[in-house]
């Protein structure tokens, strides 16, 4: 009964049920079948491991029932394997479209953070922290913590509820990420301020302003939060290297 409610209320979820997925990936069964896993995952022992006290809101649960919507329309058959190439992508059209339409506003849930956690529900899984700037994760995750909490929480769902075929799943990537995310925090909260302006930069360098003032400030605010600068006189040092460098 509530799940015919469901498909009343939100006809572009009863597609999922006949959306099949990579059984190396999803043995766990269709993506209706993995969506429901995933709502069931957020008070799952694995969310209790990574969020210990934690209790998903009402915005991250809509999110993760509309994460995979768009899989049966982006569903194709590439080179023996099924893929959902922009999934992610059209999924936050549609859950703005159903924010919109059942008007959830109304019931507090932000529409355009319900859509930005559906369009960057991937991203926390499949991140390459070994090469990933760590300007990009404080925007992801920490300039709107709440947000970002979220974020983690969802793709937490996602994870756990995707199941190989031994039965196990993979965390390991999301744990790293949420170990590198406490590090940022911790050296994002120690810096009071810019190390250097962009006088400093023009001054040092020797150069007029431009673009270029504006890649090493960013390049000191990277080497900054990664915990290679901790003040003033090593950033000075930082930019003449990376101005003789170049």
């Amino acid at each position: 009964a509530k799940a015919g409610a469901l498909a009343r209320l939100v006809p572009e979820l009863s597609p999922l049920a006949v959306c099949a997925q990579p059984a190396a990936h999803h043995s766990e069964g269709d993506a209706w079948t993995h969506t429901t896993l995933a709502l069931a995952k957020l008070r799952g022992p694995e969310f209790a491991e990574l969020f210990p006290g934690e209790i998903a809101d009402a915005c991250t649960a809509i999110a993760v029932l509309l994460h995979d919507v768009a899989k049966p329309l982006t569903a194709e058959v590439r080179d023996g394997r099924i893929t959902f190439y922009g999934h992610a992508e059209r999924g936050a059209d549609i859950a703005l479209s159903v924010a919109e339409r059942l008007r959830l506003s109304s019931a507090g849930i932000d529409a355009a953070r319900l859509a930005w956690l559906v369009r960057n529900h991937l991203f926390p899984n499949l991140v390459d922290l070994d090469h990933v700037r760590m300007t990009t994760l404080r925007k992801y995750f920490l300039d709107d913590p709440a947000a970002g909490r979220a974020l983690l929480q969802l793709a937490c769902a996602d994870a756990s509820a995707s199941v190989r075929p031994d039965g196990s799943t993979d965390l390991a990537a999301l744990r790293r990420l949420l170990g590198v995310l406490r590090d940022l925090a911790a050296r994002s909260a120690g810096a009071s301020g810019p190390l250097v302006t962009g006088e400093d930069v023009m001054a040092l360098a020797g150069i007029a302003p431009g673009p270029e003032v504006g890649r090493i400030l960013e390049a000191v605010k990277e080497a900054q939060l990664r915990g290679e600068l901790d003040g003033a006189d090593k950033a000075r040092m930082f930019i003449r290297a990376l101005h003789t460098a170049d």
